[in-house]
């Protein structure tokens, strides 16, 4: 499987992992308060977003008011974006906090990168063969940007 592809699985597998442990999380709070995880949900986000009007809401409400034309339509989407951005927030929040109570162990475990050994003997080779750190260039001189840098790496 290529490198891409695994990052992707593995990206895919720890969004749903994370949003089971959230789930699993709000669930054993409500237990503990005895109340239904909606409840939870309610009052730790649902409500807060109703509650508080964000700087971003004010500022966007003075603007519309100087210039009612140009935001018109546009005001219904921004308000709505802002919203999605305040609801992410208090999501993280209080998955956050949930988790900072919680002993949560995570066992996946990311793909290594890959690991190429390549020979350069034989090789042009420029400076301390000893050196900690050895760069390897791999080019093609008929594409026109890896023929632009031919300079710059000939100058160090």
């Amino acid at each position: 499987m290529s490198t891409k592809l695994e990052m992707r699985v593995y990206a895919v597998r720890k969004d749903v992992l994370d949003r089971r442990i959230n789930d699993l999380l709000i669930v054993a709070e409500a237990n503990k308060r005895k109340v239904g995880p909606e409840e939870i949900v309610r009052t730790e986000i649902t409500d807060k977003i109703a509650q508080r009007r964000s700087p971003d809401q004010q500022v966007l409400r003075r603007k519309q008011s100087q210039d009612q034309n140009r935001l018109a339509g546009a005001h219904p989407a921004i308000v709505t974006y802002l919203q999605q951005q305040q609801q992410e927030k208090l999501e993280t929040a209080l998955a956050e906090k949930l988790r900072a109570g919680a002993k949560v162990q995570i066992l996946l475990k990311e793909p290594e990168p890959p690991l190429l050994n390549v020979g350069i003997a034989g090789g042009a080779t420029r400076g301390d063969v000893n050196a900690a750190v050895t760069i390897i260039e791999f080019t093609d001189f008929q594409c026109s940007a890896c023929g632009a840098m031919y300079p710059i790496v000939e100058e160090s």
